[in-house]
């Protein structure tokens, strides 16, 4: 049965090298996918792995990939091997945008570094317990403090995306892109360190490479060049860390610390079926994806512990991100979200050879959610609602924006 699984990702991601082996960004996805799928075989198939209690079946499989196909047509569709020119917006607006995003970033570092320092020292297991717990203590206490935190986490996806246009297209700007590239790094690396964290670093490393895949069209060769030697030095510190982090968690318990990593690797799709999908009790209506919401309508919110008792299973563990939606809103309206959602995209995102900045701020988020979520939805809480939603209005500012540079050049023509 899971090999039948990995079956169906394999033959859609060959499918798709052989169309358009052309479109990087799309066999990027589907490999991530398949490599997830192909994970899963060998870990349920481990003699360490405890499979006892349970049960796959054909029929979560195809719910999965079929949520999943309609999720990612809009993200297929689109080549930016086609695409011909990418419209700038004023450089004055980029340019003040950068500066702040380079503020806060550096306020953000300075105030997370102390949580940093003391989360990769010591017991690193006990310490990502009592972070999962208490969260950041004392930064939470101070209103200021954690908002600029919370500013600064939540602006950087879409400041690494920034980062690559302007070395793209203003790479005279040697201080501003320095200190830009710097502190979008840092914050999340220092973020990831504070929670004792491997996800956070293995998504860095994705979202570096995302946004290079979507301007390498348009960079200059010395750029392309710079940055293939940049990466190839700076991918292994992720690596690095990831092994210091999975040693020092798992290093003293009976868990194999490599076996974990196959773990974190395989078993979203096996907890999609065998776990989640035929034995989830009740829902919880926007706990996990929309909290913001529940929040501001004044209800109040349910501990992990409480979520466990109304669903029948344990909300802290990888079901991809359609399970996160199927524990809040159910299987049925769970796919008519997803279908909604890819039908909307498909009219939002722009599919012409001329597109401009704020599409692929658009597609870049989508992109994301469809990345990340072969683990979770890793959108859930306050601030990964903050994160969509500052993303959201920040692609909406940009389209306004070039909308009223329209309407000017074509009154005045």
């Amino acid at each position: 049965m899971i090999e039948f699984n990995a079956f169906i990702y394999g033959l859609l991601f060959f499918f798709y090298f052989l169309k358009d082996r052309k479109s990087s960004i799309s066999v990027l996805l589907l490999g991530i996918y398949f490599i997830a799928a192909l994970f899963s075989v060998y870990l349920f198939n481990h003699p360490d792995y405890d499979n006892r209690f349970i049960k796959l079946s054909i029929g979560p499989f195809i719910y999965l990939f079929l949520s999943l196909f309609i999720y990612f047509k809009p993200l297929l569709k689109f080549k930016i091997e086609n695409v011909v020119i990418i419209k700038k917006p004023p450089i004055k607006i980029i340019y003040n945008i950068s500066i702040v995003i380079i503020l806060v970033s550096a306020l953000t570092s300075l105030l997370l570094f102390p949580y940093a320092v003391k989360g990769m020292i010591g017991d690193l297991a006990q310490n990502r317990i009592n972070v999962r717990e208490n969260g950041l203590e004392g930064l939470n206490d101070s209103f200021i403090s954690s908002s600029i935190v919370t500013f600064g986490l939540s602006i950087n996806d879409f400041s690494i995306l920034l980062f690559f246009y302007l070395i793209t297209f203003y790479k005279s700007k040697r201080t501003l892109n320095t200190f830009l590239g710097f502190f979008v790094i840092l914050t999340p690396l220092l973020y990831s360190f504070s929670y004792t964290a491997r996800g956070t670093l293995i998504f860095i490393f994705l979202k570096v490479l995302i946004c290079f895949l979507l301007f390498r069209k348009f960079m200059p060769i010395r750029t392309i060049k710079l940055f293939k030697y940049f990466f190839a030095i700076s991918s292994s510190m992720p690596l690095i860390f990831t092994i210091i982090i999975t040693n020092s968690r798992f290093g003293d318990s009976n868990i194999d610390p490599y076996f974990s990593v196959f773990q974190y690797l395989g078993e979203s799709f096996i907890q999609f079926n065998g776990i989640l999908f035929d034995n989830i009790k009740d829902f919880l209506y926007g706990d996990r994806t929309l909290p913001i919401f529940k929040k501001i309508i004044g209800t109040n919110l349910l501990t992990l512990d409480q979520q466990m008792k109304i669903t029948g299973i344990k909300p802290y563990i990888f079901y991809t991100f359609v399970g996160d939606f199927i524990m809040d809103f159910g299987h049925i309206l769970t796919f008519i979200l997803i279908a909604f959602l890819s039908f909307v995209m498909r009219k939002l995102i722009n599919y012409n050879k001329i597109i401009h900045f704020h599409d692929l701020i658009l597609f870049y988020l989508y992109y994301l959610i469809a990345i990340q979520g072969v683990f979770c939805y890793l959108y859930i809480g306050y601030l990964g609602n903050f994160i969509i939603i500052s993303t959201f209005m920040i692609y909406v500012y940009f389209r306004i924006n070039a909308s009223k540079i329209l309407f000017k050049r074509t009154k005045f023509k």
